[in-house]
């Protein structure tokens, strides 16, 4: 007979990683929550890539609301940067809230703020870094917010996630039947 195994984390992990980018709105905010609950760092650049870059304000929701759970430089960074783009009021909604949950921070509903105080705080991490230069949420600035945000403390996993091939697509397709 066919003996089954359990995937391993990695492939649990390469799996959740390609079902946020799911055609089916469900898939993509089960596989954020789902990543989320791993606790896995890895999986806090995925996470952020469907804050800043899906079309579903459920999605967007659920990815603001897990990087205030899983908190750290890079799950913050991401919230401060979405606010400077995302124009659906429910998700800036989450989005504060994950800030606070995130950070222990009270400052509202205040852009600004939440720009200050993380420039405050790179700044205090690296000296010789400059501040950011975001933009408002409306969208007046159209440089990348991830090479504005990004800390110096990426992981290794984080490169090898952007690296997923054709075989990671078919090895999720075994997992999922």
């Amino acid at each position: 007979g066919l003996a089954l195994t359990e995937p391993s984390d990695e492939e649990v992990l390469t799996a959740l990683v390609l079902a946020t980018t799911d055609p089916v709105l469900r898939v993509r905010v089960a596989a954020v929550t789902a990543l989320a609950d791993l606790g896995e760092p890895a999986g806090v650049r995925a996470i952020a890539d469907r804050l800043g870059n899906d079309p579903g304000p459920p999605v967007r929701r659920a990815a603001a609301d897990a990087l205030g759970r899983l908190g750290g430089d890079e799950a913050v960074g991401a919230l401060v940067g979405a606010l400077q783009h995302e124009t659906d009021q429910t998700v800036r909604d989450t989005i504060y809230a994950a800030l606070a949950r995130a950070t222990g921070r009270t400052l509202g509903r205040d852009d600004g703020a939440w720009i200050d105080w993380w420039n405050r705080r790179l700044q205090s991490r690296s000296p010789s870094r400059a501040p950011l230069e975001l933009g408002t949420h409306e969208g007046k600035s159209s440089r990348d917010p991830w090479a504005r945000l990004e800390t110096g403390t990426e992981l290794d996993v984080l490169a090898a996630l952007d690296e997923v091939e054709r075989s990671d697509a078919a090895r999720l397709a075994v997992l999922l039947e």
